[in-house]
Order: C-alpha cells, then structure tokens, then sequence
C-alpha cells in the first residue's frame, strides 16, 4: 500500500516510458471489507475464486504486512489440474477513456513462501456482454522466492473491448498449504513523456476548501485540453480549453463531488499527462 500523504495527491509521469495513472481500485490493498466479527476479510472491490474446492482445495485470504504498508497473503491448501485460485478485479468503460486506445501496462509485486506455490498475471479484455475478447493477455511466472518481485506485461485494447479483468492466478505443485503475498497492483496507460520541444512544469495541487488548485507553465504557446474523469471512465467535464502560453493558473470546485477517485487528463501538443486525484 502507499501512503496517501496529502489529501489530494497526482500521480505524475515519469521521463520516457512510464506508468500513467492506476485504473485499478484499492490497488495496494489498504481498504478492507470486515465480516461479521469485525475482522478484515477481503481487500475492497478484489475477489478469490478456489477451483476444484470439490476435491479438496481451499483457501483463505488475510491483511499482512506487504512491500509498502499493507499487503495481501493468499493461502491454498491442495492441488489440480490448471491454476488453483484467481484473485481478480474487473475495471470497467475503459473504452470511453481519453487514452483508450494507448499501450497498457499491467503488474503487481509478488512473493511465495515455498516452491510449491506460483503464480503469474493471466487476464482477459471483454466485451459489453461479458464476453472475452481474443485470448489471454499474460505475464510470465513468478520466480520462487521469499523477496519481493514485480511481475508485468503490455496490452492493447481490442476493438470491441470495454472491459479488463485483472486476474493474478495461483498455482499449485504440491497438496500442502502454501501462500503468495500481493501488493501494488498497477492497470494503466503507459504514457509517453513530454516531447523535449516542450518544457512543462506542474506544481502538485493539494485540495484547499474543496477546490482544486492547478497550476503550470509551459515555454510556448500550445491549446491545452484539461479535463476531469471518474474512477468509472465517465467524463464529469471539460475544466479548460484554450490557448495558454507562459504560466495558467486557476482553481476548480470540487465541492459538489463526492469522496473518491477522479482524473485529472492534461493534453495538447507535445503533452499527454495523466494525473489520479483522490477527494476525501
């Protein structure tokens, strides 16, 4: 889990090949369901599928330390044919997204406690009807071993795709009861630097009485497009459209939005930025 230090935060692009900003909800497994005796049961929105529970395997699902704050420890007891378990999270509209059609990259950090555990990202694209599209998208393998390590790999939404099931799926190799641990899973655009004809310089806003202060600059007259997306891929609006040259500075209210995620998209010619903006 990462720390959220401000209360609103952005997550910015970095030089090159980067990542964007995450589509994926409680993706380092900080927010919890509880059951009914008030222990943390499952992380919010992800689920646990057990196959093959008729003949014999079972799993469970617990809050542990993970590679930064919290993680998630996922215990299998047993073994068949094919993958054990999937731990899966469904992201959904994506074809409505500015960057729809952009590169994306998929990961997630991952340990085991023995070698008769695996596993590795094995997802899907789908369609409006529930419907996969094409075939598998997968990582490789995770390597047996006790020290965290991140495991990814690259997608390009089909056509007639709208929806990603992210899905970390779990081998077994042996009947006894073994785990893997999860945290900082990442679905998102990968996004291309801004081109070196262009200087562009953003100080990260921080929510001030419900307003959303943006502020940057940039060495030449571009039109920049700035707009505001959900955590669900709708368009809330268009927070500015125009010609700016030097600095541009303005607040927007945030005050009839409700607590959440939201996306800040910034374009124009030679910037493509992407920032995730939480309100509390």
């Amino acid at each position: 889990m990462k720390k959220l230090l401000v209360v609103i935060g952005l997550a910015l692009a970095v030089p090159l090949w980067a990542e964007g900003y995450n589509l994926l909800l409680n993706p380092g497994f900080e927010l919890w369901d509880t059951s009914s005796t008030g222990q943390d049961s499952m992380p919010k929105y992800w689920h646990l599928y057990i196959r093959g529970t008729g003949g014999g395997v079972s799993g469970s699902v617990a809050k542990v330390p993970g590679y930064e704050g919290f993680g998630v420890k996922i215990a299998v007891v047993g073994d068949t044919s094919g993958y054990d378990a999937s731990f899966y999270h469904y992201v959904n509209r994506i074809d409505t997204l500015p960057f729809a059609n952009d590169t994306f990259l998929v990961s997630i950090w991952v340990k085991e406690n023995s070698a008769n555990i695996g596993g590795r990202l094995y997802c899907y694209w789908q369609d409006s009807a529930g419907n996969n599209v094409g075939s598998a998208v997968y990582s490789s393998y995770s390597a047996n071993s006790s020290e965290w390590q991140e495991i990814s790999f690259k997608t390009v939404r089909p056509a007639n795709a709208v929806t990603f099931k992210y899905d970390f799926r779990i081998y077994k190799y042996a009947t006894t009861e073994d785990s893997v641990y999860l945290d900082n899973a990442y679905f998102g655009p990968l996004v291309v630097s801004v081109s070196e004809r262009v200087n562009f310089d953003l100080r990260v806003p921080e929510i001030v009485f419900n307003s959303l202060p943006v502020e940057f600059s940039v060495n030449r007259a571009l039109n920049i497009n700035i707009s505001l997306y959900g955590a669900d891929g709708r368009k809330i609006g268009d927070l500015y459209s125009g010609m700016v040259n030097g600095t541009y500075k303005n607040e927007f209210s945030m005050k009839e939005l409700k607590s959440g995620v939201y996306f800040v998209d910034v374009r124009g010619e030679g910037v493509n930025r992407q920032y995730k903006v939480i309100k509390f």
